[in-house]
């Protein structure tokens, strides 16, 4: 652990734009992300870390607080400062999509094929498609991962007509741009429920996370550019390698108006 101190402490630009706080978070951000701190390890304590690299406490602790707040970190009382497995972390005001994501955090996406059919769809899902249920539809169970590790199990009905001749060997690959290929159209809009749930044994396993772990269910309906709904999908999400961000937006409201209606 010294040898990461020194190097940390070379890396330091005093004369930098960049606060020294926010200079050792991405520090340890690189670190972790190659490996040369792993996911378990315990940081050196507070003060040891301040006389090595010369800094106030203040600084060390706002760049812990920021690595805390990503989920990179975790202070246990009586512990210390513990590495922790990353977390994929998303924000709920734009359209995801999973393999652009993991490209765009560094991260190889992947995924296996639990099982693929062509069927007529359940009430319930063609009402979610809008379409009738006579019509053929395909089922895609996947697990998806980033750099091989689990993040997501997902349900996907997409109706065939989007995609006539998908084969199984084509369910590596992000089905957005597939459907994007095919059909000149591109994902527009995305509705999405979220639920809180426990991990079944069965669904714990599969994301290699412990039986009853709490997880995300989330119920997706997507629009392509033509208006069209395109899919139906049912995502878990374990809420330890999952994080989701919201930014809220203060309607019209005259405050004045209701403080004078509550005197």
């Amino acid at each position: 652990m010294q040898q990461q101190n020194y190097i940390l402490k070379e890396h330091l630009d005093l004369n930098s734009i960049t606060p020294l706080y926010k200079q050792i978070a991405n520090i340890f951000h690189q670190k972790i992300n190659n490996g040369t701190i792993k996911v378990g390890d315990q940081l050196p304590a507070e003060l040891v870390l301040c006389k090595d690299l010369e800094l106030s406490r203040s600084t060390l602790r706002k760049a812990f607080n920021e690595l805390e707040q990503e989920g990179r970190i975790v202070r246990k009382r009586g512990v210390g400062t513990i590495v922790c497995e990353p977390k994929l972390s998303r924000n709920l005001n734009t359209l995801y999509n999973f393999s652009s994501e993991m490209l765009n955090l560094g991260i190889t996406p992947s995924s296996d094929v639990l099982s693929f059919e062509t069927i007529k769809p359940e009430p319930y899902v063609a009402g979610k498609l809008n379409i009738s249920e006579d019509m053929d539809v395909y089922k895609i169970r996947r697990l998806r991962k980033g750099n091989s590790k689990p993040l997501l199990l997902e349900e996907v009905y997409i109706p065939t007509i989007y995609l006539p001749h998908l084969s199984r060997e084509d369910l590596g690959d992000s089905l957005y741009a597939l459907i994007s290929q095919y059909t000149g159209t591109f994902p527009s809009e995305a509705t999405e429920t979220y639920e809180a749930i426990i991990l079944s044994e069965k669904k714990a396993k599969l994301l290699e996370c412990p039986p009853n772990t709490p997880a995300f269910r989330i119920k997706r309906v997507s629009k392509n550019s033509n208006n069209d709904i395109f899919e139906y999908s049912i995502i878990i999400a374990p809420g330890n390698r999952n994080r989701y961000e919201i930014t809220l937006y203060q309607k019209n409201t005259t405050y004045q108006n209701t403080y004078r209606q509550i005197i």
